[in-house]
């Protein structure tokens, strides 16, 4: 099994990078492509934005914290 940790502020400042809607739909249709890849973020700082890693989190059955 495999798995993605991913440790970031969270800020995303990629302006031409994926936004969050499309990185979620690719998530799930790659979660149900019969070998999924949970997704653990772990947010740190004090303007983290955890809403979007909890929903990548989710997206890829990870865990957020």
């Amino acid at each position: 099994m495999n798995v993605v940790v991913l440790l970031t502020d969270g800020e995303d400042t990629d302006a031409d990078g994926i936004g969050l809607d499309p990185l979620l739909t690719t998530l799930r249709s790659e979660q149900a492509s019969g070998e999924p890849v949970p997704v653990i973020t772990i947010a740190y700082g004090d303007s983290s934005g955890a809403q979007p890693l909890v929903a990548i989190s989710e997206a890829t059955g990870g865990a957020s914290y």
